[in-house]
């Protein structure tokens, strides 16, 4: 059994480091706010960009661009992947890890070919031994439009030039205060989805006249669209990273307040134990 200042020294410890996670829940709490609020702006626009990109298209079955053109067999796959820069946010980057795993598995026979934003992820993949292309680090200092333009350029050459057949996102989206999940979402080639079932803004759209032509629009909106694709991506991650940290830390404060608890239970008995022991000494000399 420890002694009384063994126990002291554990308690003022714990404390200390309570003191330490519960300032690091609140600057994650702090962080979440700005982040899930630029997260949240971003979505309609996202979805705005994609409504209108089929709208442009879906009038018109001779419009061409390499963007949307669907090779017939995929000999490589380019995973774009988004983890943090830094650790103590619970299992958050394990599950960008574990479905890269998975889609690594599945993809027997192709080459995966990564390009991957931030340094934890990084990490994983080079003890792998997968082939990284680009890596990419600094959401943290608000360069997602920055990065999501970089890699945008990049992927859509490698596509044109028939170097990849497949671009994947794989990225965390923000759930408020659920699990985080690893959502694959196929960015190249360009997938034109139905608009929404909406027949006011269906006759809308077919009285649109469009100027420039629309093959002038879809060659601007496309580029566009899969940057945006890409910001969004780096948006959801950040915010989930926030939150996965504000739980991790709280977790950990909570686990601290236990010890404590624990730690002056066993204390109090230890105290309680040699006051009795100096009273029974006392009687026996007297």
């Amino acid at each position: 059994m420890p002694n009384r200042r063994e126990l002291e020294e554990r308690f003022i410890s714990v404390k200390k480091i309570k003191q330490i996670v519960y300032a690091m829940e609140l600057i994650a709490r702090n962080r979440l706010r700005r982040v899930r609020d630029k997260a949240f702006s971003g979505r309609p626009y996202s979805e705005k960009i994609a409504d209108i990109l089929v709208s442009v298209a879906q009038k018109s079955s001779d419009l061409a661009h390499p963007l949307l053109v669907k090779h017939a067999q995929i000999k490589a796959i380019c995973l774009v992947t988004f983890s943090s820069d830094k650790g103590l946010c619970g299992g958050f980057n394990n599950i960008i890890t574990e479905a890269v795993s998975d889609k690594v598995n599945q993809a027997q026979g192709k080459e995966i070919k990564i390009i991957s934003v931030g340094k934890k992820a990084l990490t994983h993949y080079k003890r792998k031994e997968y082939d990284v292309i680009a890596s990419y680090d600094g959401l943290e200092n608000n360069k997602e439009l920055e990065i999501a333009q970089a890699i945008a350029s990049k992927i859509s050459h490698m596509y044109k030039t028939n170097e990849v057949q497949q671009v994947v996102l794989i990225y965390n989206k923000y759930r408020e205060r659920l699990i985080g999940r690893a959502v694959l979402k196929t960015v190249l080639p360009v997938e034109l989805e139905a608009a929404k079932d909406d027949t006011k803004e269906k006759k809308l759209i077919s009285e649109h006249l469009f100027e420039p032509s629309r093959q002038e629009l879809l060659n601007q909106l496309l580029p566009q669209y899969i940057t945006n694709q890409l910001f969004q991506a780096a948006l959801e991650s950040r915010a989930q990273e926030e939150m996965a940290r504000m739980v991790a830390m709280k977790q950990a404060s909570d686990s601290a307040d236990e010890m404590i608890s624990d730690l002056e239970l066993e204390y109090n008995k230890l105290r309680q134990s040699q006051i009795t022991s100096e009273i029974i000494e006392v009687i026996n000399a007297s």
